[in-house]
């Protein structure tokens, strides 16, 4: 009974550790844009990419995962241009009115995780993070050992249950 429960806990904390070194292998970077436009109306996009943004770039409506108010075009939606003299870094986004509205963010609000808001020509909020998919894996892990412990410090029923 002791050796089983060495290793349950054994696989449990190998279980662990792959899960920790998976979770730092793939990071993915989310950018979440919320704001108004010149019109007063919502807009907003959400992108996902493997790296920080560094320099311009430019993107389509099919290369975000989500856009609300783009304009209905082939063309680009969005720009980010970091570091922007005078200005900080600029985000361009092409209503569905196909009016360009402008938002200005601190200096290497693209190239960092945080939160970052302006109202600077238009206002708006910019969310750069890196979500956690790891953290159900170490919930359903602890539950699993917590399930387990539980099962294997379990006192033998003796006696007539029926009776």
């Amino acid at each position: 009974m002791k050796q089983r429960s060495i290793l349950f806990l054994t696989i449990c904390m190998l279980t662990i550790g792959l899960m920790a070194t998976s979770a730092h292998a793939d990071t993915t970077y989310h950018y979440d844009f919320y704001g108004t436009d010149n019109a007063g109306d919502a807009v907003a996009f959400h992108y996902t990419t493997n790296a920080l943004l560094s320099g311009p770039t430019y993107f389509t409506t099919s290369q975000l995962d989500s856009c609300v108010g783009c304009a209905a075009t082939t063309g680009a939606v969005v720009y980010f241009a970091p570091n922007v003299a005078s200005y900080g870094d600029v985000l361009q986004f092409l209503d569905a009115n196909n009016y360009v509205n402008t938002y200005v963010f601190d200096y290497n609000a693209f190239a960092n995780l945080g939160e970052y808001g302006t109202d600077w020509f238009n206002n708006g909020s910019l969310y750069v993070s890196v979500p956690e998919p790891s953290s159900a894996g170490f919930t359903i892990a602890g539950v699993i050992m917590l399930a387990g412990l539980a099962f294997f410090r379990r006192k033998p029923v003796t006696g007539n249950l029926l009776a």
